[in-house]
């Protein structure tokens, strides 16, 4: 996160390598300036043109997402939210519902 690169944290619902609640843990205790403020935030729903597809944070270049209905590679159960997501990370962007 000091380094300033975007990042993105993100876990299926149906995910069982790489559970979403582990990764939700782990993303609460990254060290960096922002962590207090993302240990406070919501959680809230991440929409894609309105069709809620998850659930989110972001606090300064820090994302975490809980993608619904996905397994382990997100883009191959969810595209449509997926490139989303890389849109607005690779645009330097917060995650936002559209």
């Amino acid at each position: 996160m000091r380094s300033g690169v975007t990042t993105v944290i993100w876990a299926g619902d149906a995910d069982s390598v790489c559970d979403w609640f582990g990764g939700f843990a782990s993303v609460q205790t990254i060290d960096y300036a922002g962590q207090p403020a993302f240990k406070e935030k919501e959680v809230t729903n991440y929409a894609v043109n309105g069709k809620v597809g998850g659930e989110f944070k972001t606090v300064e270049n820090l994302s975490w997402l809980r993608v619904f209905e996905s397994g382990h590679e997100v883009p191959a159960f969810q595209p449509e939210l997926a490139l989303q997501v890389f849109k607005q990370t690779i645009s330097k962007k917060p995650l936002y519902s559209t």
